[in-house]
């Protein structure tokens, strides 16, 4: 079998149709055999590059990555965060509506006026930065493919500050306000007394617990990841 005239035939038949291969493939008993044999590797040339584009399509779905999903704490921080607000306005409001008709000379002081003033504000502030932070892990997530450079996010290093800051320091700051507002020492202890600690305590163990979560977790590096252009400036 002649080689260069079994290459000009493979060269002749690869620029052909398929239904131009097909009927000539019905006609195999009138060809030499250099051109059945180029006939020949074409025909399973052609047949495995279509088996290649039939499973192509699942290949690419096996090998192709998973979405990246914020998964059950990351969802639960963002509940937690979103609820906050509201759970803290009604259980407060009710409180109020509650405890004011048993003691109708105390909620008749300017003084009074003065603390339930100041603490819805506190309860404002606190419910501002809980939204923000969560409207910010909802808003800012990674698209899944970016490529990234660095892993800390301005978005985390901005949750974990909205964490701090309508947590433990507007906790930390509220006998001071109430002490700025009402004058009264006496007036101050008795509206925060021993719940004072416990709620200085509790925020500062779910502040302390959510940021080692928000920096440590491999999740949340990969989600909200600080996205960076070639030049390397921060997008």
């Amino acid at each position: 079998m002649d080689q260069a005239t079994l290459d000009n035939f493979l060269k002749h038949y690869r620029q052909m149709t398929p239904e131009d291969l097909s009927a000539l493939d019905q006609r195999r008993e009138e060809l030499v055999p250099e051109a059945i044999a180029a006939l020949e590797i074409v025909l399973k040339d052609a047949a495995t590059q279509e088996q290649v584009a039939k499973v192509a399509p699942h290949i690419a779905k096996i090998i192709a990555p998973k979405p990246l999903t914020r998964g059950i704490w990351l969802n639960l921080l963002i509940f937690c965060l979103f609820a906050y607000g509201p759970v803290t306005i009604i259980s407060s409001y009710l409180f109020f509506i509650q405890s004011e008709p048993d003691f109708p000379t105390m909620t008749s002081r300017s003084d009074w006026r003065l603390f339930k003033l100041v603490y819805w504000a506190v309860i404002g502030v606190q419910t501002l930065f809980s939204l923000y932070a969560a409207a910010k892990l909802c808003r800012s997530r990674q698209p899944r493919g970016v490529q990234t450079r660095t892993v800390r996010a301005g978005t985390i290093r901005n949750v974990v500050l909205s964490l701090w800051l309508g947590g433990p320091i507007v906790t930390l700051l509220w006998p001071a306000l109430l002490k700025l507002t009402l004058g009264s020492a006496t007036m101050v202890t008795s509206l925060t007394g021993g719940t004072w600690f416990y709620e200085m305590a509790k925020s500062l163990f779910l502040a302390t617990l959510w940021t080692l979560y928000l920096l440590k977790s491999k999740r949340v590096k990969a989600l909200y990841a600080a996205t960076h252009n070639e030049a390397g400036h921060s997008l």
